[in-house]
């Protein structure tokens, strides 16, 4: 964070970038309170998270100790509300704080095709799932 006010003080604009570098430090560290401010700070200086923030706060939430599940949900859901469609990187760290087969039932319930996703990593599911 501090070459973030370095930057400031020098009268240099962060962009998106910028902020997502900060915020996959912090999601490092399973830092989600951490990542929550820095979405706040980019947000108030008018700029929008992308995939990759959005990703470093599914980070995050996978990274925390114990792993924060409800908040990753909430990170779904506030990122599709926002118009930005997760990819596969994105579900991988949603699946960690989850756990597999809550996150196939998540996007069931949000009619996304978890199939797209490869949360199996491509290999044949075991077990019961939401499907079955």
């Amino acid at each position: 964070r501090h070459w973030l006010q370095r930057m400031q003080a020098a009268d240099l604009r962060a962009d998106v970038v910028a902020y997502t570098a900060l915020a996959n430090a912090h999601a490092r560290a399973g830092d989600l309170d951490g990542v929550r401010s820095i979405f706040r700070e980019l947000q108030a200086a008018g700029l929008k998270p992308n995939l990759l923030t959005w990703t470093a706060a599914a980070g995050a939430c996978a990274n925390a100790r114990p792993a924060r599940a409800r908040e990753a949900e909430e990170v779904l859901r506030s990122m599709l509300k926002e118009g930005v469609a997760p990819d596969q990187i994105f579900m991988a760290k949603l699946s960690q704080a989850l756990g597999r087969d809550r996150t196939e039932r998540l996007c069931w319930q949000l009619g996304l095709d978890a199939r797209r996703f490869r949360l199996d990593g491509g290999r044949p599911s075991r077990g019961r799932s939401w499907q079955s």
